[in-house]
């Protein structure tokens, strides 16, 4: 038996309506020499039985019951530690990817040797699997990329999107000898990002234009009984983004202190960084509860037709709910999801 070359990961918890699209279109990939392993955070619907009878027909698929429940970031760490291929590259739970995928991701590392980590392109998807919107990268965000990591810090910093980045096909021991994913803060929040900016700090990053995989975000409804209005949530949020903010940037700040730029490149960088907290709590966020506030009403509409469809129908016949897939979620699924918003 040939060893893989690729490790794929996947976490998943209560994936059984989207699992076995997600996972079809990975292993009909024309690169084949790769595992997939996936790690089922104690789900308590379908998807052990879905995984088991596809490990059972495939045996590049390696099925994973966890023993206890992991947030997102510990069950990122864990299977990590299982990646002992050369490559390796996450997965989502409701994600599809085209079949060139690893090719190409693992051609742009053969021309590349000294690349830590390649990046595709990616769009979102809605759940007729139809692609939506435009790519997640601009053509502008992939020059600078492509540039070196002086460069994927400046774009970096101000949009602050992981995806499609933390998708990217890694070179194992990039990834190990990284910072890993480490909650800072209760919050768990801008783990990713501090993951990816300790990455692209040390290591060339190589990036397409194509887009080969389709992103579905998943937004979850307000717990029941939840009386606070949209400004006064808006306001305890603000009070708690504002310190996490603050502790995020000193992170990037200490990890500036230890990068291997020059001494112009880092203050320059230590400049961008605290413009960039700046622009965060005094613009961004501010403007986003504008923006949110605006789209409100219509937004509820619809998570309201589409909380009752799902109750209602299959996710296959609901092909006109585009963008996202709502769930209404249990109490214990709370921070389980498999990815971050």
């Amino acid at each position: 038996m040939v060893t893989p070359q690729v490790s794929i990961l996947m976490p998943v918890f209560n994936g059984e309506h989207l699992l076995e699209r997600a996972l079809q279109s990975i292993l009909k990939q024309s690169f084949a020499n790769f595992e997939i392993i996936i790690l089922d955070n104690l789900s308590t619907d379908s998807t052990p039985l879905i995984c088991k009878r596809l490990a059972e027909q495939d045996h590049r698929i390696n099925y994973v019951l966890d023993t206890r429940r992991r947030t997102t970031h510990e069950a990122a760490n864990y299977l990590m530690g299982m990646a002992q291929r050369e490559l390796c590259i996450s997965a989502c739970d409701d994600d599809l990817w085209e079949p060139e995928l690893l090719a190409v991701l693992i051609s742009l590392m053969n021309s590349n040797p000294t690349a830590g980590l390649a990046v595709a392109n990616c769009r979102s998807i809605d759940l007729g699997d139809q692609y939506v919107g435009r790519p997640f990268l601009r053509k502008r965000e992939i020059f600078l990329m492509k540039l070196g990591p002086f460069f994927f810090w400046w774009s970096y910093l101000v949009k602050r999107n992981v995806v499609p980045i933390i998708f990217a096909l890694f070179r194992t021991e990039v990834w190990k000898s990284s910072s890993s994913f480490i909650t800072f803060d209760w919050t768990g929040a801008d783990v990713d990002n501090l993951f990816v900016l300790s990455v692209a700090t040390d290591h060339k990053v190589v990036v397409t234009e194509r887009v080969l995989f389709g992103y579905r975000a998943k937004t979850r409804p307000k717990p029941p009984g939840k009386k606070d209005t949209f400004w006064s949530e808006s306001w305890n949020h603000y009070r708690y983004f504002v310190p996490h903010q603050a502790l995020f940037t000193r992170k990037l700040i200490d990890l500036l202190r230890n990068s291997k730029f020059n001494s112009v490149q880092r203050n320059i960088l230590y400049l961008r960084t605290i413009w960039s907290f700046l622009a965060q709590i005094l613009f961004m966020f501010p403007l986003g509860l504008v923006l949110t506030s605006l789209r409100k009403d219509r937004k509820n509409k619809l998570l309201d037709m589409t909380i009752a469809s799902t109750r209602l129908a299959s996710l296959e016949n609901q092909k006109n709910i585009i963008g996202y897939l709502w769930m209404n979620p249990s109490a214990e699924e709370k921070n389980l999801k498999g990815k971050d918003d």
